[in-house]
């Protein structure tokens, strides 16, 4: 008999977990990692600040969007595919190189080049529960 335990905060700070690290390294979420790995390595991690500033109307709750950049490339993780607008000029560069990041499997996909000023929409390739995407820009 398997026992199930809630990732529950209680009293003391004591947590429960749903399943045990044997049982978690075994989920999707967990192969992919290696992917998010290498984006993340792909790029210079010495500049590299959090910035949430670069999302223009973040949403809160499980949709909430994260931010990093660099001096010359920014990334912005949009769960769920979530269409959402860039505040373009936090990075080098007049233009920049769009791409979407797909940690599901490691791949890229170009979109064209941007001026790097003002604001820019981005609607990620596709969309729906698990269908989480990063943007990256490249200063060109």
């Amino acid at each position: 008999m398997r026992i199930r335990r809630k990732c529950v905060l209680r009293a003391k700070n004591v947590r429960y977990f749903i399943m045990t690290w044997k049982e978690a390294i075994e989920r999707p979420g967990a192969e992919q990692m290696m992917h998010v790995r290498t984006l993340m390595e792909s790029r210079s991690m010495l500049d590299r600040v959090p910035d949430q500033e670069l999302i223009v109307g973040n949403i809160e709750g499980q949709n909430y969007m994260v931010a990093t950049r660099g001096e010359r490339y920014a990334m912005i993780f949009s769960p769920n595919g979530l269409r959402f607008t860039a505040a373009m000029g936090r990075i080098a560069g007049e233009k920049v190189k769009a791409s979407w990041f797909n940690p599901r499997n490691g791949e890229f996909t170009e979109i064209g080049e941007y001026d790097n000023q003002g604001e820019q929409s981005f609607h990620p390739p596709s969309s729906g529960r698990r269908d989480d995407w990063v943007l990256v820009l490249d200063s060109i």
